[in-house]
């Protein structure tokens, strides 16, 4: 739980290292490097370990552990007894939605009625590609005039 080789310079300047030795050996000591080492790096182990002395100092002022000079010393004992805050607070639970009713939009078109399908005469394919388009006749339905050909000059 050594400080970090790779800090900052800028943080060397205003934060200060406190280094405290575990043996591996021992179960208390064994068990607290485990905790520090399984903590993934995104948790940033050491906002933990700061939570953890904290309350763990402030469980001691309480029970009367920790030597009363100590306490006295810059009102110790005073700030240990104020309430930390809370590492993570829970959002409060919201109140259920109330469900409004709403009426309907109206549409904005009529609702799609299809038509029935008309049964028409099935054309057998060869009529079909054998049938030549009459031009002319399309023409005039268009409203068109059929192109002059020889027979009418």
């Amino acid at each position: 739980m050594e400080g970090d080789a790779r800090m900052p310079r800028r943080i060397e300047r205003y934060a200060k290292p406190v280094r405290i030795y575990f043996w591996p050996n021992v179960e208390a000591d064994a068990l607290v490097l485990e905790i520090w080492k399984e903590i993934p790096q995104g948790e940033r182990p050491q906002d933990v370990f700061r939570r953890a002395m904290l309350l763990g100092l402030r469980e001691m002022a309480a029970a009367g552990e920790l030597p009363e000079k100590l306490l006295a010393r810059n009102r110790i004992g005073e700030r240990l007894a104020r309430r930390l805050p809370p590492a993570f607070t829970a959002p409060a639970a919201l109140p259920a939605p109330v469900q409004v009713p709403v009426p309907a939009p109206a549409p904005a078109y009529p609702a799609y009625a299809p038509e029935p399908a008309r049964e028409s005469a099935p054309i057998a394919f060869e009529e079909a590609v054998e049938a030549e388009p009459d031009i002319d006749a399309m023409l005039r339905m268009m409203g068109g005039e059929a192109p002059m050909t020889r027979e009418d000059a």
